[in-house]
């Protein structure tokens, strides 16, 4: 609906309810984790309260009476389209995040420990990319959707851009500070280095992965959901599946901290390859 900040603060609100209720239910009330549940619970209805009503007082082309409320075919397989490759895309993490425990298990409960600090500070710089690469999601709908292939390529490429360089610049500071972010949680300096050295090799994957997510972004945008899910099944799916297992027997522990580099690098060259076969030919085609 061309309404950002609307979507923006229906999240702000509930984040601040929840953020709010967790000190006074866990703590005032003595209720634990059941209190942070119940804070949880009521920050969605607020966002959810806030959303209908932004909704019925703002959005005069959207209608929230049930008596109206169908989906057909055409519609169903167009959200299917966009919506599974994100699910799968959260599936995955879980999935990759296991498939590194175990096999960093043979060399001990520590190292399970340390990775997974590292992969927190990753996560935070993460979702700043993943912010980036899927706000200009909806302006290539929009130009896609309108035909303007000319502005659908610079919307592409300026997406590029800038996904490429936050990631870089994020990726420079943290490997520079890796000791510095890892001791923020531990206090061992042996297992701050090795903590900085799973970081450092975790960077380059800022910049390779924001790649990933804009050509995602744009399968989905067009519709293209057979090429977004490919691709999300990838990163840390199928592809990090087996390049775990190639690096962990060939290269033993440097090969399992190195895995998830050497599978955005493969993953880069797939998404080239489906953009190539997807869309690459129909934007050509547009410009002539």
């Amino acid at each position: 609906m061309g309404s950002p900040n609307a979507s923006m603060m229906a999240s702000v609100i509930g984040a601040a309810v929840n953020m709010v209720l967790d000190p006074v239910f866990i703590f005032g009330l003595g209720m634990g984790a059941a209190g942070a549940a119940i804070a949880t619970v009521i920050g969605y209805v607020c966002s959810d309260a806030f959303s209908v009503w932004f909704i019925w007082k703002k959005c005069p082309l959207m209608s929230l009476d049930v008596r109206k409320l169908r989906i057909f075919r055409p519609e169903l397989a167009a959200i299917l389209a966009i919506g599974l490759p994100a699910s799968v895309t959260n599936f995955m993490q879980t999935l990759g995040m296991t498939i590194t425990n175990r096999s960093l298990l043979p060399y001990g409960n520590e190292s399970i420990a340390v990775m997974g600090i590292v992969l927190k500070v990753v996560n935070i710089a993460a979702l700043v990319i993943v912010g980036l690469a899927f706000g200009g999601q909806p302006l290539m709908g929009y130009t896609y959707g309108a035909g303007n292939m000319t502005r659908f390529r610079s919307v592409l490429k300026f997406a590029l851009q800038m996904v490429c360089g936050c990631g870089a610049v994020i990726a420079g500071i943290l490997a520079l500070i890796a000791p510095v972010m890892v001791g923020v949680f531990i206090r061992d300096e042996a297992l701050i280095a090795e903590g900085a050295v799973m970081l450092r090799l975790q960077m380059p994957s800022m910049v390779l992965m924001g790649i990933g997510l804009v050509m995602i972004c744009s399968f989905q945008s067009t519709g293209k959901g057979i090429p977004a899910l490919l691709l999300s099944i990838c990163r840390q799916g199928a592809v990090y599946a087996a390049v775990m297992a190639v690096m962990s027997a060939m290269f033993g522990y440097t090969g399992v901290i190195s895995a998830q580099l050497v599978t955005d690098l493969a993953t880069t060259v797939i998404a080239w390859i489906l953009f190539r076969f997807f869309l690459a030919g129909e934007m050509e085609t547009a410009r002539r």
